[in-house]
């Protein structure tokens, strides 16, 4: 049987758009995430009693991931309050597409994004 989420990176990687998932379900599973140890498998059975019918977990799990890392790097402290991110970050990462011709953590499309729609400047270093 095959992976799901092995399936979904080989779209991914064959040039397939990343799928938009229910802002809600991205949300919910992203701050579900934040409460447990790091490394803490999560079943997918505790999943689909939170998410809406038809959520597809792979790319709830894959956008969620992306979210992590650059929430984890300091890049969203310009839409966080303490550990709450503002609900423009959730509209945004459920729904970005991927950029093929950045030479880039692909991740950092949400960045770009919520730039654009809140019309905010990048951090200067």
């Amino acid at each position: 049987m095959e992976n799901p989420f092995q399936k979904l990176l080989d779209g991914i990687d064959a040039g397939e758009p990343l799928p938009e998932v229910s802002v809600s379900d991205l949300k919910w599973f992203w701050e579900y995430s934040q409460t447990l140890p790091p490394n803490t498998l999560i079943g997918r059975g505790i999943v689909e009693k939170h998410v809406g019918p038809g959520a597809n977990l792979e790319v709830i799990l894959f956008r969620s991931m992306m979210l992590t890392l650059i929430y984890k790097q300091g890049d969203l402290a310009q839409w966080q309050h303490g550990e709450t991110l503002d609900e423009v970050v959730f509209e945004v990462a459920a729904t970005f597409a991927l950029d093929r011709n950045l030479d880039r953590f692909p991740g950092y499309a949400i960045i770009d994004e919520l730039r654009l729609k809140t019309g905010s400047e990048p951090k200067q270093l």
